[in-house]
C-alpha cells in the first residue's frame, strides 16, 4: 500500500540536515559537484548585458534606469554571487549567492539516480524597486530561463519554507511536502519557528515532540521537473503523508 511504503521511501540523504552548522556551504557534498565557470558569464551561460535586458523585459527592473551586474567568486564559502546594482545610487537591488554545479540525487518517486545542473541557493535579496514583478519568484524564474535546470533551496525553518513555497518552490520528496501541508492545516500560520525551537510541536497520535527537518525544495521551469511533480505516485505519497500526519501545539 502507499502508506506502507512511506517508511521505505525516505527523503534524500544528500541535502537533509538537522542543524544549520551541518549545511554544506564550506564544502559541497559528494553529490553536488561545482562546474567551471567563465568569470564573465552569469550562470555560465549569459553575459551581464543579456542578464539585465532579460530582467527588464520580464518586468523586474524599470526601463528608464541603468543597472550593472557584479559577480564574485572570491569568497571561500561561495561558488558564485550575482548582484544587480543600480548605477545612479550604487544600491544592490537583487542578489543571489550559492553554488552552481551538477546535482546527483535519488529520485524519491522512481528510486533511480539522476543528475541535473542546479544552483544550490544560499542567500537571496530582492528590494522593493516599485516594479510589479520584482519579487523573489519572478526573479528566480527569470534566472532559470537563462540556463539553469533547477534551483535548490534548503529552508532552515517553517517560515522560510513558507516563503519559498510562495515563490513557487516544491519539496523534492512528496512525504516532506505532505508533512508540511499537515503543519499548515493543523497549526496554521503561527510563528512556528519559535514554537519548534521551544519544543512545543507534538506529532499525533504518537504524542511525540518533533523538530523541524531541513529538506530540499526545488524551483524549475523544465519539463522534466513539471512531469515529476505531476506524477500520480508523487500525488499519492503526498496525500498519504498529509492524512497520516497530525500535529498540535503543547
Amino acid at each position: 500500500s502507499v502508506i506502507g511504503r512511506l517508511d521505505r521511501l525516505r527523503p534524500s540523504e544528500l541535502f537533509s540536515f538537522d542543524k544549520e552548522e551541518d549545511l554544506p556551504w564550506s564544502a559541497p557534498l559528494g553529490g553536488f559537484v561545482e562546474v567551471p565557470q567563465d568569470r564573465e558569464l552569469i550562470f555560465g551561460t549569459v553575459n551581464p548585458d543579456v542578464f539585465i535586458r532579460t530582467l527588464v523585459s520580464r518586468g523586474l527592473l524599470p526601463q528608464n534606469q541603468k543597472f550593472s551586474v557584479q559577480t564574485n567568486r572570491g569568497q571561500k564559502k561561495l561558488s558564485r554571487s550575482v548582484s544587480v546594482i543600480q548605477e545612479d545610487t550604487g544600491e544592490n537591488v537583487m542578489s543571489l549567492r550559492g553554488h552552481l554545479g551538477v546535482w546527483t540525487f535519488e529520485n524519491p518517486v522512481s528510486e533511480e539516480r539522476e543528475c541535473v545542473q542546479a544552483y544550490l541557493l544560499h542567500q537571496f535579496f530582492v528590494s522593493d524597486i516599485g516594479q510589479p514583478d520584482s519579487d523573489l519568484g519572478h526573479f528566480l524564474s527569470a534566472c532559470l530561463d537563462m540556463g539553469m535546470d533547477a534551483i535548490i533551496a534548503l529552508p532552515l525553518g517553517y517560515e522560510r519554507a513558507f516563503d519559498f513555497k510562495a515563490a513557487g518552490f516544491r519539496f523534492l520528496h512528496p512525504v516532506a511536502a505532505g508533512q508540511f501541508a499537515a503543519l499548515q492545516r493543523d497549526l496554521g500560520h503561527m510563528e512556528l519557528d519559535k514554537v519548534f525551537e521551544k519544543g512545543e510541536v507534538m506529532m499525533m497520535p504518537e504524542q511525540k515532540i518533533t523538530t523541524w527537518k531541513i529538506k530540499e525544495m526545488i524551483l524549475s521551469n523544465s519539463e522534466q521537473w513539471l512531469t515529476y511533480f505531476e506524477n500520480g505516485r508523487y500525488e499519492k505519497l503526498w496525500e498519504a503523508a498529509l492524512n497520516s500526519h497530525h500535529y498540535q501545539r503543547v
